[in-house]
């Protein structure tokens, strides 16, 4: 037998109990940490320490007092379950992600620490100098560790390939269907557990092999559905890509037609200017200036309306905000734009065109719908080589999130603009952010290496 000092049986013990799990848990959200991740690896690293402390210390003193050692065993368990309760808050504190994704994978760890425990307790039962009490002997502790030295890190990878890259196509209420299900599974594990004698299933094979075929199971459950989740997400992106080139074919014909508009103005300008050369020379021949200069005032206040304003330099973008005030005009909108940027930039012009055709044709539809605030206010410029894009809109106040992520609130939408915005500023190694006060939204987007 392989002799250790009795305190440091139980603290190494539960160290390979609640190690290998803590990481497991945290494995899929080390991104989405609340503190850095020094500072959540010390904190945590520090809680274990203390829990595993008290257990030791609590488990020693009761092996030296008269008691039953299924007695002793259940203290145990229910200091066990105390330091598992205290890790399980500091977990929910530290991950800054979805309670359901929280719950799913704190009940899939669970679950995944009851096949570990199911397989150790098979194996330590033929082991020799078994026995009921103290729980950890040598020969157990290197059993134990053996054990998931092999299966946390196939859950690891299991997690890797199957579960983080279907993550974020799973929406909040089937991350709430997933928790449910995961959460129903772990208690209803324990629970046969709980009646199942693992000496009774280290002697009977057919019954070792039923019992961890259902947890074989279990793992292909998830993997299933993981995997259904990857390819419902895969058409959803396709679709999206989809509907953003009807978009961008959209906006591209916009342009077009507004080219086609501006040469047919012109060609229509100087087919009539032989007209009203001829009457301006009526007038003048008859000596009727005032009538001639009156005739002229309204003939160049019809071509003023005709012709596309100047907001910039820079073609593309003077088109679209043209287009969109022209648009916001119509519908009683106060557009103020404040444009201060060069003639040309390292943007692709389809880039620019879907970026501020989103953001734009979103704050009018918002603007348009709203009671309070009609005021669009748009500041585009260029510090050294960036492009900031700022707007402020008003709006109804009624929004809908999940997280940190704005949704459309127009029927039958996807929010399609907001993240075709996010995507074209990561494209350009920038971000956009999005935010609300009261009934004013705020978009911003800065764009790196955008001027030439």
């Amino acid at each position: 037998m392989i002799a250790m000092p009795l305190p440091f049986r139980f603290f190494i013990g539960f160290m390979f109990q609640i190690v290998p799990f803590t990481v497991l848990c945290a494995f899929p959200f080390t991104r989405y940490f609340r503190y850095s991740f020094r500072k959540t690896v010390l904190i945590t690293a520090a809680l274990i320490f203390g829990t595993l402390t008290i257990y030791t210390f609590i488990c020693t003193y009761i092996t030296f007092l008269p008691m039953s050692n299924l007695l002793r065993t259940q203290i145990a368990n229910i200091v066990a379950l105390c330091c598992l309760v205290v890790c399980a808050f500091w977990y929910f504190h530290a991950v800054k992600t979805t309670f359901a994704k929280k719950i799913f994978m704190f009940s899939f760890t669970l679950t995944s620490a009851l096949l570990t425990a199911s397989i150790y307790s098979c194996i330590d039962n033929n082991l020799p100098y078994a026995a009921d009490w103290p729980l950890y002997t040598g020969y157990s502790l290197v059993c134990e560790l053996i054990i998931h030295a092999v299966v946390v890190p196939l859950l690891c990878l299991f997690l890797k390939y199957f579960y983080m890259p279907a993550e974020n196509g799973i929406s909040a209420k089937e991350n709430g269907y997933l928790a449910c299900l995961s959460l129903f599974l772990a208690v209803l594990l324990y629970l046969l557990l709980t009646y199942i004698s693992f000496n009774y299933l280290s002697h009977n094979l057919p019954a070792l092999l039923l019992y961890l075929t259902l947890f074989l199971v279990i793992f292909i459950l998830y993997g299933v559905m993981f995997q259904m989740y990857r390819l419902a997400q895969q058409r959803h992106m396709a679709h999206e890509q989809y509907l953003q080139t009807i978009y961008q074919m959209d906006i591209r014909d916009e342009q077009y037609r507004r080219i086609y508009d501006g040469v047919e103005q012109s060609r229509k300008l100087r087919h009539n200017l032989k007209h009203h050369l001829l009457i301006l020379q009526g007038f003048l021949d008859s000596g009727e200036t005032d009538k001639a200069r009156e005739y002229l005032a309204q003939y160049f206040q019809q071509t003023d309306d005709g012709s596309m304003p100047q907001i910039c330099s820079n073609p593309v973008v003077n088109m679209l905000i043209s287009h969109y005030a022209s648009i916001a005009k119509e519908r009683g909108i106060v557009f103020l734009p404040h444009i201060n940027i060069p003639d040309k930039l390292s943007v692709q012009n389809t880039d620019l065109s879907v970026l501020l055709g989103n953001l734009l044709e979103n704050a009018i539809e918002a603007t348009d719908g709203a009671s309070g605030e009609n005021c669009i206010f748009l500041n585009m410029h260029c510090p050294g080589k960036m492009l900031l894009i700022s707007l402020e809109n008003g709006f109804d106040g009624f929004v809908k999130k999940e997280g940190a992520r704005y949704h459309s609130t127009k029927q039958g939408h996807r929010g399609l603009g907001i993240k075709s915005i996010a995507e074209i500023a990561q494209k350009y190694d920038g971000e956009a952010e999005f935010s609300h006060e009261g009934r004013i939204f705020h978009a911003s987007v800065i764009l790196n290496n955008a001027v030439r």
